[in-house]
Order: C-alpha cells, then sequence, then structure tokens
C-alpha cells in the first residue's frame, strides 16, 4: 500500500486509522528515507494505542516495545 500525507497530523490519523483497520498481531515494516515520516506514524498508532512513553524514531532499530494502556 502506498498513502500520501502532507502534515504530522495527517500522518498520525493516518496510523490510526491503518491500526483500527489491520487490527491486532499484525506485524508492519516501515520503509522510507530519513524525515519521511516513520516516526510520526509510529507516534500516531502509539497514541491510538494508548501509549505513554516517549516514542522513539524506528530507524535501525530492530524492534521497540512499548507499554499499552
Amino acid at each position: 500500500m502506498h498513502y500520501t500525507t502532507t502534515n504530522e497530523q495527517e500522518t498520525k490519523d493516518l496510523a490510526a486509522t491503518v491500526l483500527r483497520e489491520l487490527g491486532a498481531d499484525h506485524v508492519l515494516l516501515l520503509r522510507g528515507d530519513l524525515g519521511s515520516g516513520k516516526t510520526t506514524f509510529v507516534k500516531g498508532i502509539g497514541s491510538a494505542l494508548g501509549v505513554v512513553d516517549v516514542v522513539t524514531s524506528p530507524t535501525f532499530t530492530l524492534m521497540n516495545v512499548y507499554q499499552v494502556s
């Protein structure tokens, strides 16, 4: 799939929408140049899940684990 957003809020909203559509037990691969919005997308997913931890960049990371409420 390919989506285009034009600002940070649209990216976070898209992340929440993707999360609702996928449901549980899925793995997402985020691929893009530096500054393409991967971290913003992950922050949107975290926010939708109720993550209270600071969400960090997924670039060069094998896995980040966050507590959800």
